[in-house]
């Protein structure tokens, strides 16, 4: 894990897999290479041997959002501020305690006064989202499969999700 400058100067955890630490070490190990200068302390640094400057991550998730193959239909939903959102949002379903909330806004960047005001859904949209799960199994006639387990228990292979998504106005990310 490291730890990245977020808004206003807050520290965002980032977390680290093994091949994303081999990757910066190579991308390190060749600034020389690609014409970095050594005054240039950012490890994302511009490829150009004048700039002291960094690459910026929204620019760089733009242009892969809009050039990947297959073409997206929503490219625009492709940021980091609708990820954090959703995120954020769809976490609500979990039972989550008060102090993994906090560790959570903290991880997305918030702070958890903005996170609780502004990404949080009403009770009544929660409470349809657990429902939901029930109703779906009915529909599905899938009931009988689940018997004795409590709502968050019930697993049903991500149609459940892509309701919630529906719900939460996030369908178009997908």
């Amino acid at each position: 894990m490291v730890e990245i400058r977020g808004k206003r100067g807050r520290k965002v955890p980032v977390i680290l897999t093994t091949e994303m630490t081999s990757s910066i070490n190579l991308l390190i190990k060749k600034r020389k290479d690609v014409g970095i200068p050594d005054e240039n302390l950012y490890v994302f640094a511009r490829p150009s041997r004048q700039s002291l400057d960094h690459m910026r991550a929204c620019d760089c998730l733009r242009k892969f959002a809009t050039q990947c193959e297959p073409v997206l239909s929503n490219p625009a939903a492709i940021t980091s501020t609708k990820l954090r959102k959703h995120i954020a949002t769809i976490s609500q379903v979990l039972s989550l305690k008060e102090t993994e909330v906090d560790w959570l806004a903290r991880h997305l960047g918030h702070d958890i006064k903005v996170h609780r005001d502004f990404y949080r859904l009403h009770e009544s949209t929660i409470e349809i989202a657990k429902v939901s799960k029930l109703l779906l199994t009915v529909d599905q006639g899938e009931t009988s499969k689940f018997a004795g387990k409590t709502l968050a228990e019930i697993d049903l292979n991500g149609k459940w999700l892509r309701f919630i998504l529906g719900l939460c106005g996030d369908s178009k990310i997908f």
